[in-house]
């Protein structure tokens, strides 16, 4: 019983880490805010929420009854590569870390009572809760690293092929049972590019969607991804060679034993999930990926790795290529992002500073507890009541969200999360953390949907999860 347990476990997060990005979902309470729909406001019940609590439920059972019964065995896992400073590492999960998510969860059970709407709080507390779990089971569920991975690209390949599909065609199309919704360029609210075509007339071009909710979340999810995937190659060339000192670790399988992760797999992979991340048009996940491989140049120069820094050149030329090859036939797109001139990149980034200063004015009102979880948008519109509901959305910077609902010390526990991991990984130098933790925070200081929405929240803590499961599990 305890074997199928495990099995129903582990195939289930893989399940699970394939179907994240689609928003399939049943709407408990529709929103509404000011005579419109109110996303932020909206509860639903998510396809992928049924399958964790259910995994969590089952996790629960086989640990009580491991405990019980005093069975130390558990499902077959791939071996950890031997590292000196593994066997000195704490039993998971750590104190430090208990401590600070207890503080954290404290804060934000505390803001719901201060929230104008406490069940949107304490429905956003729940989801809250379900990350923990998600983080739960990535560093205590036994399953196959290399299985894992192959969920977890499968996803990406299909996400990226989506998005590079809707750009090229300017069409998407709505599915129901997969969460897909229409998009259309010409609607209001639609992310899109405004350029002028070679008679001076405007043209709207439709922004890679995937199955999400925003270009900006595909092209974080991309990101993460672009850089999981380099640093899988680099161990399957390290492994080839017979290198096996190398200094980059990571919490996946030895990439030998990833068959999938050849010559052919790996640049088919980059180019999809390249240009499906070019086809969002997000500069936050541009910049975000840039500053993560940067930091993996920095670190290779310093352990002067002339291999590895040689196949970082040669990803970095094959990328730059496709870039180019993309550039050249959409310029005109990419100018108008850069240069910020036309109406609604100048719309953009009036409304970023708008909402910086609501934030600010928020934290005034309440710098101590918050407004409530979830809250943001229902306690900007009681403090300003004559804004139109389309103008009433989180800031774009999840730090100032995070005070703005929970407060001075729901920030502090949640800065001291990041700062915990980043330490961590900076002393064993696992470039793979320190990377996705640079990419999280750039996201976090440009956009809000890590915290603000279901599939960004549940993102988030999947990255932290397989980040602190290196720390004191598995060295690679």
């Amino acid at each position: 019983m305890f074997q199928k347990l495990q099995k129903m476990i582990e195939y289930g997060l893989y399940a699970l880490v394939f179907l994240l990005p689609w928003q399939t979902k049943l709407i408990l309470r529709q929103g509404n805010l000011g005579g419109g729909d109110w996303e932020y406001g909206t509860i639903a019940l998510y396809g992928t929420d049924i399958l964790l609590i259910g995994l969590l439920i089952l996790f629960l059972i086989s640990y009580w009854q491991k405990k019980s019964s005093g069975d130390n065995k558990g499902a077959v896992v791939e071996p950890a590569i031997t590292h000196p400073v593994a066997a000195a590492a704490p039993p998971l999960p750590g104190r430090g870390i208990i401590i600070i998510l207890s503080g954290l969860d404290l804060f934000l059970f505390l803001s719901i009572f201060f929230a104008p709407d406490t069940i949107l709080a304490a429905y956003r507390y729940v989801l809250f809760l379900l990350g923990l779990g998600l983080f739960w089971l990535i560093i205590k569920a036994e399953y196959s690293r290399t299985k894992l991975a192959i969920a977890f690209f499968s996803s990406l390949i299909i996400q990226g092929g989506l998005a590079i599909g809707q750009f090229l065609l300017q069409n998407t199309f709505a599915f129901k049972w997969l969460g897909l919704a229409i998009h259309y360029s010409s609607d209001l609210g639609v992310s899109v590019i405004e350029t002028l075509d070679a008679r001076g007339i405007p043209e709207r071009w439709l922004r890679a969607y995937g199955s999400l909710d925003h270009p900006n979340i595909l092209g974080g999810l991309l990101a993460i991804g672009l850089t999981i995937l380099v640093c899988i190659y680099l161990q399957s060339y390290f492994e080839k060679n017979k290198i096996t000192n190398y200094p980059g670790r990571a919490p996946w399988p030895r990439a030998g034993k990833l068959k999938i992760i050849n010559f052919f797999t790996f640049y088919f992979l980059l180019f999809t999930l390249f240009a499906a991340l070019i086809f969002t048009f997000s500069r936050s996940a541009a910049l975000a990926l840039a500053v993560g491989l940067i930091l993996s140049v920095i670190f290779y120069l310093f352990k002067k790795d002339r291999p590895a820094l040689k196949r970082l050149g040669l990803i970095a030329v094959m990328a730059a290529v496709l870039f180019g090859i993309i550039f050249f036939n959409y310029q005109d797109l990419f100018i108008t992002r850069a240069q910020d001139t036309s109406r609604l990149e100048l719309k953009s980034i009036s409304e970023r500073k708008t909402y910086q200063d609501d934030s600010l004015g928020l934290i005034k009102k309440n710098w101590l507890f918050g407004s409530g979880i979830g809250n943001y948008t229902k306690a900007l519109a009681e403090k300003d009541p004559q804004r139109s509901w389309d103008k009433l959305n989180p800031v774009h910077n999840v730090f100032l969200l995070v005070w703005s609902e929970s407060g001075i010390f729901g920030l502090l526990f949640f800065t001291a999360l990041l700062v915990y991991l980043f330490v961590g990984s900076f002393r064993k130098k696992i470039i793979l953390n320190l990377s996705i933790l640079s990419i999280l925070v750039i996201i976090m200081m440009f956009d809000h949907y890590l915290w603000s929405l279901h599939f960004g929240i549940l993102l988030f803590w999947l990255s932290i999860g397989f980040v602190y499961k290196s720390l004191n599990k598995y060295y690679g």
